[in-house]
């Protein structure tokens, strides 16, 4: 005769037989992901150590062919290196857009850009005279391209570091284009529906008002940097120049209210004593 004890252990050992035979198909399945989780997780996790290595190697090379051509002086050899390094960086922005290494080619094209606009001259061997700038560059291009890569890094690393520097950097530049024409650069400017053209949508979409001008374009791109990185260091610097504009465009009270921020969050810093300032 069986005892109480052996009659209820029978009992629980058949439900719980009968609960796993219900839901074998889960247990299964939870068997399996204990199982094949880890060995995913590794996968992935070394996919992307291996892509974040090669991004980074791939940095280093076009970070040292650009060092080569800063150092190249003589005018043929450096505008092969020009050359090299115009399709290593594009290559790097097709191949690596959303890591380091295609935001700092984009870094670098902006600068070589720039340089370009600048008028900076080919440096000449000893005894020979410098190469005159190209003719058939178009500079109100290469400004647009500048503002499109500024801004295009800004959209791929969103979470970087680069993102609201690269905002930054955009609409200072955008904001200096007509004294940059006027003092360096020939021929005319590219026009303000032009730059707009090349800046990503998401990025002016909700701007409110038309950008017909560089200053409309500026801030638009200052307003979205404090927008989307509230805690940058670069957020004083795109405040007052949002003030500044607001003035430019005689619009007082408020440039005002920016100022007023900018001495209750950023009491401290050196461009709210500017902001201070221009209150007076």
């Amino acid at each position: 005769m069986k005892r109480p004890e052996q009659d209820h252990k029978t009992r629980v050992s058949g439900r719980v037989a009968g609960i796993i035979m219900r839901n074998r198909i889960v247990f299964i399945v939870l068997g399996l992901a204990v199982i094949i989780f880890p060995i995913v997780y590794y996968i992935v996790d070394t996919v992307q150590r291996n892509l974040f290595n090669e991004a980074a190697g791939r940095a280093y090379e076009v970070e040292h062919k650009y060092a080569d051509f800063k150092r190249e002086s003589d005018p043929e050899k450096k505008d092969a290196l020009r050359k090299e390094l115009d399709e290593m960086i594009q290559e790097t922005i097709d191949r690596w857009a959303g890591y380091y290494a295609g935001s700092r080619a984009r870094l670098i094209r902006t600068a070589l850009n720039r340089e370009t606009l600048m008028g900076a001259a080919t440096p000449a061997a000893d005894g020979e005279e410098a190469a005159p700038p190209a003719a058939e560059v178009n500079k109100a291009e290469l400004a647009t391209a500048v503002v499109a890569d500024y801004t295009a890094i800004a959209i791929e690393t969103p979470y970087s570091v680069s993102a609201p520097q690269a905002l930054l950097q955009a609409a200072v530049f955008v904001q200096n284009i007509p004294s940059l024409f006027e003092d360096h650069a020939a021929g005319d400017p590219p026009a303000p529906d032009k730059v707009a053209e090349v800046i990503p949508e998401s990025l002016k979409s909700d701007a409110g008002f038309e950008l017909a001008s560089y200053q409309d374009i500026a801030l638009v791109l200052y307003r979205k940097l404090v927008e989307l990185h509230p805690d940058s260091v670069h957020v004083p610097e795109a405040l007052i120049n949002i003030g500044a504009i607001e003035e430019a465009k005689q619009r007082y009270q408020e440039a005002a209210l920016v100022y007023d921020r900018m001495e209750r969050e950023f009491s401290n810093n050196d461009w709210t004593k500017v902001a201070i300032n221009r209150k007076l």
